[in-house]
């Protein structure tokens, strides 16, 4: 299954498993999509059942996205419980953020 949207400049919620699924992330893409000069900066995070948007569970900080340019990252498998959730914020709304999983509680 994939799952995208536009990152906005705020905690922004791009995968929640619901109750009684389990899914594993196999691979996601961070694409700016400002054909412009503008670079973005991105902040992910792997949020638990019940936790918090922080510096704890922080993966990404402040990565830089140029214009046009797409990241990649698939080097490790990501397995998410029910109520797990990857939240994303950039600076500037000019990021795309696709995110590739399976659900594995089927």
């Amino acid at each position: 299954m994939i799952k995208s949207m536009v990152v906005d400049t705020v905690n922004t919620e791009i995968l929640k498993v619901p109750a009684g699924a389990e899914y594993l992330v196999s691979v996601f893409f961070l694409c700016n999509t400002n054909t412009g000069s503008l670079t973005d900066k991105v902040d992910v995070f792997l949020v638990p059942s019940g936790g918090t948007v922080g510096v704890g569970v922080q993966i990404l900080s402040q990565l830089e996205v140029t214009p046009s340019d797409t990241v990649t990252f698939s080097a490790e498998r990501v397995a998410l419980n029910a109520g797990d959730s990857i939240v994303a914020k950039s600076a500037s709304k000019m990021v795309t953020m696709t995110v590739s999983y399976v659900d594995v509680s089927v």
